[in-house]
C-alpha cells in the first residue's frame, strides 16, 4: 500500500501564491493535510520555490532517507523559464539557452528517478499545468523585462510556449521510459484564456486558491485509487 508519501518539486507543489502586491508566500492550498487525514498517510513536503532540476537533485541527494512507499517529482517550469535578470544586461540576442539544458533535464529526472528505486520507492511524476501567457508578459514588463527584448526572445524560440512545451515533452517522455506513474497536475485547470487567467495569481505562472484546489483534485484522485479509499461505485 502506499502509506508514506515524499514529495520534491518546486513552487507549485509548495502552494506558492502572490498577491496583488507581489509578495509570496507558501501554503497548503493543495490540500495535503487533508489527503494525510483522509487516505491516512504520511506526506512529507520537500518541494522548494524557484529551484530547478538540477537544484532538486542535489537536495534530494542530501536530504532522501529512504523509507517511504512512493517518492513524487514534479519540477520543468523553472528549467524552462529563462534568467532574465541575465536577458537585460547581456547584449540583444546573446540569451537563449533557458535556466537548464534540456539533455541536462533529463538527465537530472533520470538520476531522480534511480535514487528513488533504489529505496525502494514507487515513483509518481507530477507534469505541471500550463501558465497563463497575458499575465505572464505583464508581470515581467512590470519588474522591468524590456517588452521588445521578451518578445524576440519568445519568437526566436518559436512563441511563448515552446520551452515549457519541450520540457512537458521531455518530463512525459522520461515517465513512460521509465514506467512511471504520471499525474497531470493540471487536468482540472482550463488550458488557457480568462477561464485560466481567473485561476492564476497575477503573476500568470502560479495557480491561485482556487487553481490549487483543482490540482490537489488531480492529486488526490491519483492517491484515493493508491490507497484503495476511492468512493466504491456502484458496478
Amino acid at each position: 500500500g502506499m502509506k508514506r508519501l515524499c514529495i520534491y518539486g518546486d513552487s507549485l507543489l509548495k502552494g506558492l501564491i502572490c498577491d496583488e502586491r507581489g509578495i509570496y508566500h507558501s501554503s497548503d492550498a493543495i490540500g495535503f493535510e487533508h489527503m494525510e487525514k483522509e487516505y491516512g498517510m504520511e506526506i512529507r513536503n520537500l518541494a522548494m520555490p524557484t529551484f530547478t532540476s538540477t537544484q532538486i537533485l542535489a537536495w534530494m541527494k542530501q536530504s532522501f532517507r529512504g523509507g517511504v512507499d512512493a517518492v513524487m517529482l514534479e519540477c520543468g517550469g523553472n528549467d524552462a523559464d529563462y534568467d532574465w535578470g541575465a536577458v537585460m544586461k547581456a547584449p540583444a540576442g546573446a540569451v537563449t539557452e533557458g535556466r537548464t539544458k534540456p539533455e541536462e533535464f533529463v538527465r537530472n529526472l533520470e538520476e531522480m528517478i534511480s535514487i528513488a528505486e533504489n529505496a525502494g520507492a514507487q515513483v509518481i511524476m507530477a507534469y505541471s499545468p500550463p501558465f497563463e501567457p497575458t499575465l505572464l508578459c505583464r508581470n515581467l514588463v512590470a519588474k522591468g523585462v524590456d517588452p521588445e527584448r521578451m518578445e524576440a526572445i519568445f519568437a526566436a524560440q518559436g512563441g511563448i510556449h515552446a520551452r515549457h512545451d519541450l520540457f512537458r515533452s521531455l518530463f512525459r517522455r522520461v515517465a513512460q521510459d521509465h514506467g512511471c506513474a504520471l499525474i497531470e497536475l493540471g487536468k482540472y485547470l482550463p488550458e488557457e484564456g480568462a477561464e485560466l487567467q481567473a485561476l492564476m495569481c497575477p503573476d500568470g505562472m502560479h495557480p491561485n486558491r482556487e487553481g490549487y484546489a483543482r490540482v490537489g483534485q488531480a492529486i488526490g484522485e491519483y492517491l484515493a485509487q493508491m490507497t484503495g479509499k476511492e468512493e466504491k461505485g456502484t458496478e
